[in-house]
């Protein structure tokens, strides 16, 4: 990705870069003016998300809102809006993909295999992972880390 672009995938808002001019803009004041729209954009629907945690928050934070649940109807819609490629709209092979979801690892050959939730790469690189809990898990205790 150039400095001062936006890299696009089908259907997903642009994962945001910053710095630099944009090439197709007369003006350096245009491009950085799209750029703050841009993340103005991000900001709303980001508020959007949290509004409607904080609205439903009694019936998200009981035990029959899952974690399938709260995948689908924030964790998903939160990595999109943030340029991820959660559900591989642009159709790469696995191991081209930006995101994996529940990918096996293993530690080494001893241990037991886990699947976090989402594995975030770039070019192929593990970045980092994400272990998805609903809202009335505990996530501060051991025990609940890899369930």
């Amino acid at each position: 990705m150039k400095a001062g672009r936006a890299r696009q995938t089908k259907g997903h808002s642009p994962r945001v870069a910053l710095a630099g001019k944009d090439r197709n803009s007369k003006h350096p004041f245009q491009a950085s003016k799209a750029r703050s729209n841009m993340i103005n954009e991000i900001k709303n629907k980001i508020h959007t998300l949290v509004q409607k945690y904080e609205q439903g928050k009694e019936v998200y934070r009981t035990s029959r809102f899952n974690e399938t649940q709260v995948r689908n109807e924030f964790l998903d819609p939160l990595f999109e809006i943030l340029g991820w490629d959660i559900r591989n709209i642009a159709g790469k092979n696995t191991n081209e993909r930006e995101v994996l979801l529940e990918e096996p690892l293993k530690a080494n050959a001893a241990s037991h295999t886990k699947k976090p939730d989402y594995t975030f790469r770039l070019f192929g690189e593990r970045k980092f992972f994400l272990e998805a809990k609903k809202p009335c898990v505990h996530i501060d205790r051991k025990d609940n880390i890899w369930k």
